[in-house]
């Protein structure tokens, strides 16, 4: 029995030191995981003061070179002033008319050639898809309003030879239907003038536009229909040509020049106007006005015109005097006719001409 006892004893004592060993074990690997973490969180918040360094650094560099650009930028447009609008009262571009730009479906080519020229000679205007005559009236306004246009040029074409164009403010009107008339197209024409594309025009009228109510009201919408807004994004800042509008026998004439100098030198600002001399463009076309309305193609009828014929009835009228040179064709012949079978003198018919 000792032997045993002696044996037990033993096998306690291996035990505890096994024991006591795994726990040492356990305290170093804690300590050792404690001291790593504190490392750990050292090494990022090095990290972090040096992130915040770099980022300083890198904002003076950025700071040096946005100077340096402003310093250009200020250069180049010191550089480029002379080409620009002296003395431009804002910079900012406050008229934000647009005006849209559109026809109806079954137009011909030679009306779609005028629509693209007007549309070249806008700067702030836009062209939408063809509209059906039927729903333009309702489509109009909407089209406008979807697209911040408050001015709009529409063209209609009619028994395949009459052309008509509306003038009109959306959404509330008013609005002026106007003939075309002697139209003819920048390719038609071949003239010899030439501009910049989407340069200011300079709006000329002549003085009949101030000798009644309807006129002044017909100027003012093609001024704002025409007339670039200045400091508009897609305008040059130059004004090389001229936007005439005439009013001639009951007829609005429009006509595009381009101002030149007449000695071929460059302007100065010590330029006389005898210097400058106008070249036509193109295009060029006729306004007969027909009827003003109060709303947008329609509406309670503010002004008529009473000598405006229509086309119909134009043509009405020559088929009518084409039918009666016919009917007198045919009367002298059948008079000839009867004159030489009554055994008359074949030249009698002759001598009553002359009685």
């Amino acid at each position: 029995m000792s032997t045993a006892f002696k044996k037990a004893q033993k096998l306690e004592k291996l035990n505890k030191s096994k024991f006591e060993e795994d726990l040492d074990e356990k305290k170093q690997i804690d300590s050792d995981s404690s001291s790593v973490d504190e490392s750990s969180d050292s090494d990022i918040e090095d990290k972090k003061q040096d992130q915040s360094l770099n980022k300083k650094k890198l904002g003076a560099k950025d700071l040096n070179i946005d100077d340096e650009q402003d310093e250009s930028e200020k250069k180049n447009e010191y550089e480029l002033s002379a080409f620009k609008d002296q003395d431009p009262l804002s910079k900012d571009w406050k008229n934000r008319q647009r005006t849209l730009v559109l026809c109806a479906r079954g137009v011909n080519s030679r009306f779609r050639h005028l629509m693209s020229d007007i549309i070249d000679l806008l700067p702030h205007g836009k062209k939408e898809n063809k509209v059906e005559r039927k729903i333009a009236k309702d489509a109009i306004d909407d089209l406008c309003f979807q697209r911040s246009c408050n001015n709009c040029i529409y063209f209609e074409q009619r028994k395949k030879s009459d052309y008509f164009m509306w003038l009109m403010k959306s959404p509330e009107g008013p609005s002026i239907k106007f003939a075309v008339q002697n139209l003819h197209t920048s390719d038609e024409l071949k003239l010899t003038g030439n501009c910049l594309k989407f340069s200011r025009p300079m709006l000329s009228f002549d003085n009949s536009f101030d000798s009644s109510p309807f006129l002044q009201l017909v100027k003012e919408m093609l001024s704002q229909a025409f007339t670039t807004p200045k400091n508009h994004p897609k305008s040059k800042p130059f004004i090389d040509h001229v936007l005439s509008f005439s009013y001639y026998d009951d007829r609005v004439w429009f006509r595009n020049y381009q101002i030149v100098n007449q000695h071929e030198e460059k302007f100065t600002a010590e330029d006389d106007i005898e210097k400058l001399m106008l070249i036509e463009i193109g295009p060029r076309f006729c306004l007969q006005p027909i009827k003003a309305f109060d709303d947008t193609m329609g509406g309670e009828a503010l002004w008529q015109n009473q000598k405006y014929i229509t086309p119909s009835k134009l043509r009405s009228r020559k088929f009518e005097q084409f039918v009666k040179r016919r009917h007198q064709k045919e009367d002298r012949k059948q008079y000839k006719e009867v004159v030489t079978k009554g055994g008359h003198d074949p030249d009698a018919y002759l001598q009553d001409a002359f009685i």
